[in-house]
């Protein structure tokens, strides 16, 4: 079963949601780790599921917000400098925890659909090390090979783009 967590509508729009997430993030670095831990929030990857890709998965699906919005600009893009290396099988370093930020803007289908399964061959086949992969995404070729306990869906009660702004 996937957890949906819907966050409350305000009446405010994403006007300053960049600057305010930029200005929370200079001021902590491990903002960019607590503010995915809240979108991530009720996922509990089991230890089935740790044991069978060898590290802690946690995908959150953003279920209406497209990847380019705003919302996502600090974020965007994180983690794209290392899919080359992961498709030729050349990754030899990761960090003990990583951020993959709609890896779907940057890799084929085929690529999107064999991601977590190349992911998992290369810690185990050259010992990485990682510990942790968190992904955000809105493909659904990622949750397709991902066990419904490491994911988690984001998006607002009817649709609209909103934020809430307790979660600042």
């Amino acid at each position: 079963m996937v957890n949906i967590f819907f966050y409350k509508q305000k009446n405010s729009y994403l006007c300053n949601v960049k600057q305010k997430l930029k200005n929370k993030i200079m001021a902590n670095p491990q903002s960019i780790a607590s503010i995915f831990d809240g979108w991530a929030n009720g996922i509990t990857p089991s230890q089935k599921s740790i044991e069978s890709y060898g590290f802690e998965l946690r995908v959150v699906v953003s279920k209406d917000i497209p990847p380019r919005h705003s919302i996502f600009s600090w974020i965007r893009g994180m983690g794209i400098n290392k899919f080359d290396e992961i498709f030729s099988g050349e990754l030899n370093r990761l960090p003990d925890e990583w951020l993959l930020a709609f890896p779907e803007r940057y890799c084929s289908i085929p690529e999107l659909s064999g991601l977590i399964h190349q992911l998992v061959k290369l810690n185990k086949e050259k010992n990485l090390g990682m510990k942790k992969l968190d992904i955000l995404t809105s493909s659904p070729f990622i949750i397709s090979d991902t066990m419904s306990e490491c994911c988690s869906i984001i998006g607002f009660p009817d649709g609209k783009v909103t934020y809430d702004q307790d979660y600042m």
